[in-house]
């Protein structure tokens, strides 16, 4: 099995993109285990998440 390619449109992008903002500066236990849970459920999450963290930093820097 290969992975989608992800794209910025896609689905899985814009949930990591919801996930990193709602994450921003929370401290809040259950969206944590929630964002975890879903960060475990499939792997193209986790390749999406770390594409936004990365465009972030673009943004921020």
């Amino acid at each position: 099995m290969t992975r989608q390619e992800l794209q910025p449109a896609s689905p899985v992008f814009e949930q990591a993109s919801d996930w990193f903002l709602k994450l921003q500066n929370s401290e809040d236990a259950q969206l944590l285990e929630e964002f975890q849970h879903w960060l475990d459920s499939n792997p193209d999450h986790e390749d999406a998440y770390l594409e936004v963290l990365s465009c972030g930093r673009k943004w921020i820097s």
